[in-house]
């Protein structure tokens, strides 16, 4: 391999890579061809491809731009499977304007939605806040830890400290936290924490989440009634954000 082959490689391997869906060859390549003029790699992909979810983790993206692609549901659908295994944060792009639909994506596992027509300099500044926002929040070397003003979150050793001190979460009260912190502005609804963290059948109401969540912020809240760090979403569930 030459020097310049070399330092080719070198710098696609330093630049930020999106994966993009959608079935519409030409709005993809369009999209990629944007990004790429702005220092992304970008790798174009159709719902039809029957091993999709491979590529995920096959090229390790940072960001994930999906078509909602209507009446299918495909976006959503391949959202809630990528969600078992990444926390890459996923942007879906969407030519529907209902209310009921977005809390859908964003339930499902998604970020962020934008609706057509976009600005193309929306999307980019879109994209460029949700990957600098999840590089902050996990730092490459630092990736299973979490520091915020006055919580810090270890998720490989499961402590958690709560002004300096240690707090003692139960194993479904921390893999709550867990699922919450690795994602951050992911709005869950109580089904699908249910879902994730009660593995077994579902033998009870699905209140007990909602109790583990009030659990959960007597222990890490400063003020439980005006939360910091696990808000509810009126009508859609609960979301980790931090607000100063």
């Amino acid at each position: 391999m030459n020097v310049k082959t070399f330092a080719q490689k070198v710098v696609r391997s330093l630049r930020e890579k999106i994966i993009v869906i959608d079935d519409n060859r030409e709005v993809c390549h369009h999209v990629a061809r944007y990004l790429t003029r702005h220092g992304f790699e970008v790798i174009c992909e159709t719902y039809s491809n029957p091993v999709l979810s491979n590529v995920f983790h096959q090229h390790k993206a940072d960001l994930l731009l999906l078509d909602l692609k209507q009446p299918h549901l495909a976006g959503i659908e391949l959202c809630e499977e990528l969600r078992k295994s990444t926390d890459t944060p996923l942007l879906f792009i969407s030519s529907h304007h209902e209310d009921q639909l977005k809390i859908q994506a964003l339930t499902s596992g998604g970020d962020d939605i934008i609706t057509r027509p976009f600005n193309q300099d929306v999307l980019l500044a879109r994209i460029r806040a949700h990957i600098r926002r999840n590089k902050r929040a996990f730092p490459t070397h630092q990736q299973h830890l979490l520091v915020l003003p006055d919580l810090e979150i270890d998720l490989l050793s499961q402590r958690v400290l709560v002004s300096g001190s240690e707090v003692s979460l139960s194993s479904k009260e921390f893999g709550l936290l867990a699922v919450l912190v690795k994602n951050p502005n992911r709005i869950y609804s109580v089904e699908s924490l249910y879902e994730l963290i009660w593995t077994e059948s579902r033998m009870s109401s699905l209140q007990t989440v909602m109790v583990h969540i009030y659990n959960l912020r007597r222990k890490i809240e400063a003020d439980p009634h005006k939360p910091r760090y696990i808000h509810t979403v009126r009508g859609a569930g609960y979301k980790f954000q931090f607000e100063p």
